[in-house]
């Protein structure tokens, strides 16, 4: 009995792994081609998971709510944040703030 249950947690936490893997790697590609549609430089070529929660789906199922963070710069000098946000694995928020008004 706890054999079958030690299993099945470790393949939970695999699943989980694997599908925040994806869901990183989904939140970098965007984030830099993001960048790239506007001229702007994604610095580091990384995103950063700053939350994690659940949150109900427009279904009404319980899936990951995932916030990332990312920098870019318009010149090379000066390092600016921009955010992915994820629910499930559907991109519901890009933004990147500058001091002057750029719509990503």
């Amino acid at each position: 009995m706890i054999e079958l249950l030690s299993f099945t947690a470790l393949i939970l936490l695999l699943i989980y792994w694997w599908d925040a893997v994806t869901v990183k790697e989904l939140a970098r590609r965007l984030g830099r081609h993001a960048c790239e549609r506007v001229q702007l430089q994604f610095l580091d070529d990384t995103v950063q998971l700053t939350k994690t929660r659940l949150r109900r789906n427009a279904r009404g199922r319980l899936v990951l709510w995932r916030e990332y963070r990312f920098e870019f710069t318009p010149n090379h000098f000066t390092r600016h944040p921009g955010q992915v946000v994820f629910l499930g694995r559907q991109m519901i928020r890009l933004c990147a703030e500058l001091p002057e008004i750029i719509d990503i």
